[in-house]
């Protein structure tokens, strides 16, 4: 109910400012529950990227899987190993909280972000990696886009900026060909769970 009534409310109040993402986006749930697929499908959202709750072995499941929900329904889902943080406060040394007493190096960004497209490297079967440059309270960067000029012209890597509608949109592409799981999605494998508080209601 809490679910569908966010939906409700949050994707009226965004279309007012231009229009919403029809992503699920769940960085830090702790647990999602299978009637999610059901649920989002009937707002049209497309495809979840999450970030706790999964038991699979990435290096052998990889992190994008077609999750069958409780009723049948199914959607492409992309769990983030390293969070909705890895690409986080690039060139400075302390990658949480604010980074403004800490000197800026725009060699040791690029090699940030090379690291983060490493540490991903192998485990989407469709190819396509996911950086998430911000975190909580974080502000736009405005070195951003010279950063990825650089590691796109010093690293040669391919790099899509069209945001994360359009990384979904990749992933939707190859959504036939990934492995299924209907499995929970509340189990602390890559990131601690605190159950107390998977429920909101008080007993």
């Amino acid at each position: 109910e809490a679910i569908v009534r966010n939906l409700m409310l949050g994707m009226k109040a965004a279309d007012k400012m231009g229009k919403a993402a029809m992503v699920g986006y769940f960085p830090d749930s702790w647990g999602l529950p299978r009637q999610l697929p059901q649920i989002l499908r009937g707002f049209g959202i497309r495809a979840v990227v999450f970030g706790r709750g999964y038991k699979e072995d990435i290096r052998e499941t990889g992190v994008e899987f077609r999750y069958i929900g409780a009723d049948g329904s199914e959607l492409p889902f992309v769990f983030m190993p390293g969070g909705y943080i890895n690409g986080i406060n690039l060139g400075y040394v302390g990658k949480w909280g604010d980074p403004a007493a800490q000197p800026f190096s725009e060699e040791r960004a690029a090699t940030d972000l090379v690291k983060a497209i490493e540490d991903l490297a192998g485990l989407p079967r469709s190819r396509h990696l996911l950086s998430m440059n911000g975190g909580d309270h974080e502000r736009p960067d405005p070195r951003l886009s010279a950063i990825l000029d650089s590691v796109v012209s010093e690293h040669r890597a391919a790099i899509d900026r069209g945001g994360i509608e359009a990384y979904v949109e990749a992933i939707e592409s190859s959504a036939p060909g990934l492995p299924e799981y209907s499995g929970d999605l509340s189990y602390g494998r890559y990131s601690y769970m605190v159950h107390g508080i998977v429920s909101s209601r008080a007993f």
